[in-house]
């Protein structure tokens, strides 16, 4: 049958090259859910970075500063939990998904996490990670933080064109032109 699987597809890259030759040798269709890539505001993005409105994309900023309950309250013995890598798996695949459905794969990259904290369970869970990568000439950033505060879900684009904003927390998309004159001489 053909299959539609949540993500992550799984957690070692050995196991997921098996399911897409499994997938393969029966001449079946292997698709990881990333509901995200398919949110109109997303796909206005997608098609304006397509179709050059933004000219080459010089920097690519993908935030998820969401808090996670499961970190103070738990329940602490979640996957996501119980290995510090984990979670980005769990939540990071959404924004390499969107990093690499905008700009390709990555030839450089770089993580780093901070902001440790020890669980109830004994484990270590990093509240903070950064990723830098680099796809080509477009710089990538991004920036994760599991701290309780204010929810920002956003893409942001900067291009020779133009730059855009997709921001999930409020459904919007926006996109912003270079105009005839400096903004800081317009009247």
């Amino acid at each position: 049958v053909e299959v539609f699987i949540e993500k992550p597809m799984c957690d070692r890259a050995a196991d997921c090259e098996e399911l897409l030759r499994i997938a393969a040798a029966h001449g079946r269709k292997l698709g990881v859910g990333h509901n995200f890539l398919f949110a109109p505001i997303y796909e206005k993005l997608r098609r304006d970075i397509r179709n050059g409105v933004l000219g080459r994309i010089d920097h690519l900023t993908i935030t998820w500063h969401r808090p996670l309950p499961q970190t103070l309250h738990g329940p602490f013995d979640t996957w996501m939990l119980r290995d510090p890598r984990n979670i980005l798996i769990e939540i990071g695949s959404h924004l390499v998904a969107a990093m690499v459905d905008l700009t390709g794969d990555p030839g450089e990259i770089a993580v780093r996490p901070t902001n440790p904290v020890d669980l109830a369970n004994g484990r270590r869970f990093y509240r903070r990670w950064q990723v830098d990568a680099l796809a080509g000439t477009t710089a990538i950033e991004l920036r994760f933080s599991f701290v309780h505060g204010f929810s920002e879900f956003a893409i942001e684009a900067r291009g020779t064109l133009a730059a855009a904003t997709v921001d999930f927390e409020r459904n919007t998309y926006t996109l912003d032109k270079h105009r005839p004159a400096d903004p800081d001489f317009e009247t």
